[in-house]
């Protein structure tokens, strides 16, 4: 599965991409890949099964009150990807 973040901008870039859920259950794996303004990188990472559930949620939140955020943190690192949404 691919999740792509679309914009009017073609050269910004923001897509999860080959999620995997593993085979022992313990979570997800992914590529990010981010492009944007001269700056690209493209990293794996896992997350829990937990933290993408809540991230969904909070997307679900975000979309019905156009406002809030979502956050993704990864499994093992202390980044992570967090969509802030305003009216």
């Amino acid at each position: 599965m691919d999740i792509n973040l679309i914009t009017n901008d073609d050269k910004s870039v923001l897509r999860l991409s080959d999620i995997e859920k593993y085979k022992d259950g313990s979570g997800y794996g992914t590529k990010i890949t981010v492009h944007s303004s001269g700056f690209g990188c493209t990293v794996f990472c896992d997350f829990s099964e937990d933290e993408l559930d809540k991230f969904i949620k909070q997307l679900e939140s975000c979309d019905k009150n156009l406002s809030g955020e979502a956050k993704l943190k990864t499994e093992y690192y202390y980044w992570y990807i967090k969509f802030q949404c305003n009216k």
